[in-house]
C-alpha cells in the first residue's frame, strides 16, 4: 500500500514542525501550509471542494496529536473501505451476475445492497437469528472435509 500523504495547515511553525515530525514517524508523507491560501494553492480546491473531490475530513485547533493520529487513522481507513467496495463493485458488476446464490432469499438481500451501493451508507447484512459455530469455525486449525453434495 503507498504512503498516505497528508496536508497540515497551520500558523504556527512549529507546531506544524511537530505534526509533520510525529507523522512521519508513523511512515505518512507529509505537506506543510502556513496560511488557507497556501494550502488552497497546494491543493488547488476550497474546502468545499476538497470535501467533493473525497477530503474525509477537518480538524479544529486545538487538536491533540493524539486526537489528530486517531482522525488520520480513520480517514485512511474510511479511503481503503471505499477502495475494497470500489473493487468489489467492479468484481460483481450492476447486476451482481457473479453472485452464487439465486435464490429468493438471496435476491432479498441484493435487493437492498443494489439501492445503497451507490451511496457512501454503511450497511449490515444478517439473517442469523441466533449464534450457531459453522463448520468452518468448529475445524478452527484442524481438517473440514467437503464432499460434493447429490442432489
Amino acid at each position: 500500500m503507498p504512503k498516505q500523504h497528508i496536508l497540515i495547515v497551520d500558523d504556527e511553525p512549529n507546531l506544524l514542525e511537530s505534526f509533520k515530525i510525529g507523522l512521519e514517524l508513523k511512515d505518512y508523507v507529509v505537506s506543510l501550509a502556513s496560511s488557507g491560501k497556501k494550502a488552497l494553492v497546494a491543493i488547488r480546491q476550497s474546502t468545499v471542494e476538497a470535501v467533493r473531490a473525497g477530503a474525509y475530513d477537518y480538524l479544529e485547533k486545538p487538536s491533540a496529536p493524539e486526537a489528530v493520529h486517531l482522525r488520520i487513522q480513520k480517514a485512511v481507513e474510511h479511503q481503503t473501505v471505499k477502495q475494497k467496495l470500489e473493487d468489489i463493485e467492479t468484481l460483481v458488476g450492476d447486476n451482481f451476475k457473479s453472485a452464487v446464490g439465486k435464490s429468493s432469499a438471496i435476491s432479498e438481500v441484493f435487493d437492498p445492497v443494489r439501492r445503497v451501493a451507490p451511496t457512501d451508507s454503511t450497511i449490515l447484512i444478517t439473517g442469523a437469528l441466533a449464534q450457531k459455530t459453522g463448520y468452518f469455525e468448529a475445524a478452527d486449525s484442524g481438517m473440514l472435509f467437503l464432499d460434493e453434495g447429490g442432489g
